[in-house]
């Protein structure tokens, strides 16, 4: 559909929570995509579930170190990319 993976399987769990009844649930992601993860799954779940979430350490870069390495900073540069986009754009059902 054009959407982010990060989008598709938050609207995938937002299905089953419903059929399920879940009403609370922490994402684990990444440190980088901690934020836009939670934000992303509290959209597609809406006001029906408490969103959180869980940062888990990324085995590609050593910790606290990222900006030692290219594929630290382009991480960082993915994520702010997105960041525009996942506050801006109104997601739907």
């Amino acid at each position: 559909s054009g959407r982010s993976r990060t989008w598709a399987n938050a609207q995938r769990f937002a299905q089953e929570a419903g059929q399920r009844g879940i009403r609370r649930v922490d994402v684990i992601s990444f440190g980088i995509h901690a934020r836009r993860s939670r934000l992303t799954f509290a959209q597609a779940c809406g006001s029906d579930v408490a969103v959180g979430v869980r940062c888990v350490e990324d085995p590609e870069l050593q910790r606290g170190r990222w900006w030692h390495h290219p594929i630290g900073w382009t991480k960082v540069l993915r994520e702010l990319a997105g960041v525009p986009a996942s506050y801006l754009v109104d997601h739907t059902r």
